[in-house]
Parts: structure tokens; C-alpha cells; sequence
């Protein structure tokens, strides 16, 4: 038996085992409007709404291929899509699972259009739809984003995965949107939001009399995907 790296971290804070492959560390912004923290920690801030400012980003470009950043650093992001095509044809998305996840005018964080996913929608308890966007970076860069998941276990989770690693779970319990990200080394990657059903296959008699919080409304948004350069 081996133990290596024992850390001490505040309640709620989750870390994941990397490798110099990927080199992928959840981490917090606690100013929504300036990216490039340094400090790996908990990888969700809350934020509120707003209007979509066309400035913010530039388009959506209409190739299909990984969006890349140039090795020399840029002020803007090199890819943004806050969904506003009405589908996932805009950039490099797929979906791997239970095809779930749609886009619509539900509960768009700024614009019209967020990626959603509903449980209802998978059919069975441990399913789960996956939302990927593959990147190729020339230089280490940084995944920023904006959700909303009013979600609960054991019904349900919502979690980012960066090239099959488990990193942080994605919920909200205050009816705001929150901000997330992961830092990301040079090279391809492939950026995932996992949305699962009933992941610890509770049965059906358990499921019905599990008390229900207030705020769960068994769905996720995702929306103004960026990624910029570190």
C-alpha cells in the first residue's frame, strides 16, 4: 500500500488526480469578469444574470474543426458560443451517451439560447448524456463558463470531465447562474459536461420517498462557453 500527496482542503473544495498529459485543475474565479486565476480550488462561482453584449466575444465561427489558441496570448477569447446559432452546429460539440442535450429558449444566461438537459429525458437510472467540446491549444489556456443546475443526488448529477477525468461536480441551490472553469495545458483536449440519472441506481421505491429540496428542478443549462489563453 502507497500514500503520496496528502492535502487538507476547506469543506466543499474537490480535487482530481492529473497527469503531465493533461495537466487539468478545476479552478475559481471570484471575479467573473477577469479570467486566469492561479490558484487550483473549488471551480464554481455564482453570478447573476445579464443581457448578452455582442462585444464580449467574437462570433461563433461556422467550422466544425477543434477551435484553437495561437501560442502568443490573446486579451480576447479564441472561442466563444453562447449557443445563440439555436443548435450545436456552430462549433466542434458532439454528444456521447443518451442524446439529451438540446438547445432552446428555456433558460438562456444572456441571449436567447443555453444548452439544456432535463432527467426526464434519459431513460434509465445510471444513464447519462455527455456534452464534449474537443480544443487543441497551442499554448496552456483556460475553459470558462456559465451554468445553472437546480439539481439534487440521488436523483441526479452534473459534473465536468476533461479528457475522461472526473473534476468537479456542477450544482446550484440559490436560483442563480454560477461560473466554472479548468485550467488547460497545451495540446488536444476534450472538455465534457456529464449530466447523469439516478448515478448510484438508488431503486425506484427509494427514489419515490426521498425527501426533494426546494430548489431542485431536475435540469442544467450551460451557456457562453469561452476559452482563452492563460
Amino acid at each position: 500500500v502507497y500514500l503520496d500527496n496528502v492535502y487538507l482542503l476547506p469543506y466543499g473544495v474537490t480535487t482530481s488526480p492529473t497527469t503531465e498529459k493533461t495537466s487539468v485543475q478545476p479552478t475559481v474565479n471570484s471575479n467573473p469578469e477577469t479570467v486566469a486565476p492561479t490558484t487550483p480550488s473549488s471551480a464554481v462561482t455564482p453570478v447573476p444574470s445579464s443581457s448578452k453584449d455582442p462585444t464580449d466575444a467574437p462570433a461563433a465561427s461556422s467550422s466544425t474543426s477543434a477551435p484553437t489558441i495561437p501560442s502568443s496570448k490573446a486579451p480576447t477569447p479564441s472561442f466563444f458560443d453562447g449557443f445563440e446559432s439555436g443548435d450545436f452546429s456552430a462549433d466542434s460539440w458532439s454528444i456521447t451517451g443518451e442524446d439529451s442535450w438540446v438547445v432552446d429558449q428555456t433558460r438562456p444566461y444572456e441571449g436567447s439560447y443555453s444548452a439544456h438537459v432535463k432527467t426526464a429525458d434519459i431513460p434509465e437510472s445510471q444513464l447519462y448524456s455527455e456534452l464534449n467540446l474537443d480544443v487543441s491549444l497551442g499554448a496552456a489556456g483556460f475553459i470558462q463558463f456559465y451554468f445553472f443546475a437546480p439539481i439534487s443526488q440521488p436523483f441526479e448529477a452534473f459534473e465536468l470531465w476533461v479528457d475522461g477525468q472526473f473534476l468537479t461536480p456542477l450544482t446550484t441551490e440559490e436560483g442563480e447562474w454560477a461560473q466554472a472553469g479548468s485550467i488547460l495545458s497545451s495540446g488536444d483536449h476534450t472538455v465534457a459536461w456529464r449530466y447523469s440519472k439516478n448515478p448510484a441506481g438508488a431503486p425506484d421505491a427509494v427514489l419515490q420517498t426521498w425527501p426533494q429540496p426546494d430548489f431542485r428542478l431536475g435540469e442544467a443549462w450551460l451557456d457562453n462557453v469561452k476559452l482563452l489563453g492563460s
